[in-house]
């Protein structure tokens, strides 16, 4: 999806545009949070035993019995948000003792504490008792539509039936379990230049820490010669936010400086890892939002892929003091 917006209402005029997002389940075992850890942060290992039942000891198992594993609960949305709770993403390891273990996964979703869905898949994979630290990562369809009202939450209570006791792992960028969602979590009110300095300022429905994606460098400023700006150099400040319908939600804004003033930028991001696809080649995983701001002569609109009668490297061509938004959906289900 592309947006013109023209310099003069770039300032005035707000995009809302849907995305799938992911939700991480936190190292507390309660937040459901869009927040990644540093791609150089350990994950969390939570042991889960199976609870297994037994006619007589030593004879074999008769039975099992479902383990709650935890729940795991966003914090209160600042707008209102329709959205759908595509799949959720497990990464985790059996013990082996069981040659089938057959696991059963069970998503509970609440809003408020209320129980809206029990979503039940099966796991898709057995474990290879031979594989060197064998870790898994399987994807579950949810497919449960929900919508919040400010400050409404939602939760996934989670819970499994196994035969083999379990290692699930999470709260890291590589080991990301938790729950893709498509949904509209950011409002853009504008992006900004001014001589060397270039500005973004966004509302978010669930608030995260941008100075820890700027360190983690989840949102990343590129020149037109593929040159990274540097994040050192940028600042994060509240702005004064705008009414939502349900009262006025600060916003947070970005802003670069020392771009030099002829120097066309494009600025990439996300809530977690991506690498551009310029540097990263044909399996580059992009970012989920781009901004590109172009001047000079250029004229013409191209979004064909082709670099000619463009911005060299970016694949474009913009309107003079144009800004553009790019939205890619990241899709894993």
């Amino acid at each position: 999806m592309l947006i013109f917006v023209g310099e003069a209402d770039a300032e005035n005029e707000t995009e809302n545009p849907e995305y799938t997002i992911h939700f991480n389940m936190k190292d507390d075992e309660t937040t459901l949070s869009l927040q990644t850890k540093g791609p150089n942060e350990p994950e969390t290992k939570k042991d889960v035993d199976a609870d297994i039942e037994y006619e007589l000891a030593g004879v074999g198992a008769s039975g099992r019995n479902p383990v709650h594993v935890s729940e795991w609960i966003s914090d209160p949305a600042e707008y209102s948000q329709v959205m759908r709770i595509e799949s959720a993403n497990l990464w985790y390891d059996e013990s082996g003792e069981y040659e089938d273990n057959d696991c059963i996964w069970t998503f509970e979703i609440k809003v408020n504490d209320e129980s809206i869905q029990e979503v039940e898949r099966a796991c898709q994979q057995e474990h290879d008792p031979n594989g060197d630290g064998y870790t898994r990562e399987e994807v579950f369809g949810i497919g449960v539509d929900i919508t919040l009202e400010p400050g409404d939450y939602f939760s996934v209570d989670l819970t499994v039936e196994t035969w083999d006791d379990i290692d699930l792992f999470f709260d890291n960028a590589t080991y990301d379990t938790g729950y893709y969602v498509v949904t509209t979590p950011l409002t853009f009110m504008g992006v900004s230049r001014s001589g060397e300095t270039v500005s973004m300022e966004f509302i978010e429905a669930w608030p995260v820490s941008w100075k820890d994606n700027l360190r983690y460098d989840y949102i990343i400023v590129q020149d037109e010669y593929m040159e990274l700006m540097d994040n050192n150099a940028a600042q994060v400040s509240k702005g004064e936010g705008m009414d939502m319908g349900n009262g006025t939600v600060q916003s947070t804004v970005i802003t670069w400086s020392d771009i030099p003033v002829d120097n066309n930028v494009k600025i990439h991001m996300d809530y977690t890892l991506f690498m551009i696809g310029e540097m990263g080649g044909a399996n580059a995983t992009e970012s989920m939002i781009e901004f590109s701001t172009a001047g000079g002569d250029i004229v013409e609109v191209d979004n064909s892929g082709s670099d000619e009668g463009g911005i060299p490297g970016f694949g474009i061509s913009l309107v003079v003091g144009a800004i553009v938004v790019v939205s890619l959906f990241r899709r894993r289900l």
